[in-house]
């Protein structure tokens, strides 16, 4: 049981962002605009509550921060999730000795995403403490797949190959940060990921339909934004509604189940708050 819910977390956080746009034979807009995301976004760090949404109330489990900088190679993207208590997502763990007091049952993970110089995913590395247990782990990504190890608390690592996972995948899900710019009402476009199936733990190529919705109000710490809605499917069924501005910022993500991320901070990496402020974010 143990093994298990640490092996599903690694499993969470190290594929948490790669993703490839393409629109294979759906009729649907391409909208692989990764680059300019990235550029629009360098030096800057988004810091975002995880929280679950029921009953209009919201209950923190912790926070999420995203990084994008340049390295000697290119680019990097810093992924670091903070989970108060696993409990909250699952209950039934409170129940095994071990893990009876909350600082036991607590989740801290890194992972960096490593890009050349043409914004293609070339390795991934991460660590974290999950449950108490440390796990590191790192990859490279070539044409000729994903390829790595990962390394548990008893300190034997553990190689795993995925020759779908390519050097062409760019970055994003419904827990990104950014969408394409300049969307409007009545955009369809699609995008190609790689999910985890935590029944098998393995990995999952799927395709995601979004559409973008009109502008909605909708609450941040800023105040009241008029953001638009875009709703991402999967094999037909809603698995997320995202709300963003017309440069694609995300400022919140609600999956179905309850989950959500919404924005509290940007700001330069080290430096100043750049969001909130008061500015007019105007549609």
């Amino acid at each position: 049981m143990i093994r298990f819910i640490i092996v599903a977390g690694w499993a969470s956080f190290f594929i948490f962002h790669i993703v490839k746009h393409a629109a294979p034979g759906l009729g649907l807009t391409e909208r692989n605009a990764f680059a300019t995301a990235l550029a629009a976004n360098l030096g800057r760090t988004y810091v975002y509550n995880l929280q679950r949404t029921s009953s209009a109330k919201h209950q923190r489990i912790g926070e999420c921060t995203i990084s994008f900088q340049r390295n000697e190679n290119g680019f990097e993207l810093e992924t670091i999730v903070h989970l108060d208590d696993l409990a909250l997502l699952a209950p039934g763990i409170t129940l095994i000795p071990s893990l009876s007091e909350k600082s036991s049952r607590q989740m801290h993970v890194s992972m960096t995403e490593l890009l050349d110089t043409k914004h293609r995913l070339v390795g991934l590395k991460g660590s974290g403490n999950i449950l108490g247990l440390e796990a590191t782990g790192e990859g490279i990504v070539t044409e000729a797949g994903f390829t790595g190890t990962y390394t548990m608390d008893d300190g034997t690592p553990t190689a795993f190959v995925r020759p779908d996972i390519k050097s062409d995948v760019s970055n994003g899900n419904d827990f990104a940060v950014t969408l394409p710019p300049g969307l409007i009402p009545g955009d369809r476009f699609t995008s190609r990921m790689v999910s985890p199936d935590f029944t098998s733990l393995k990995l999952n190529a799927v395709t995601a339909i979004y559409t973008v919705e009109p502008h909605e109000s909708v609450t941040t710490v800023a105040g009241h934004l008029s953001l638009l809605r875009v709703l991402m499917q999967v094999d037909n069924r809603t698995v997320a509604t995202l709300w963003c501005d017309n440069n694609g910022t995300v400022f919140r993500s609600r999956q179905q189940d309850g989950m959500e991320l919404a924005l509290i901070t940007i700001r330069e990496i080290g430096g100043k708050i750049l969001w909130p402020r008061a500015i007019s974010f105007a549609p």
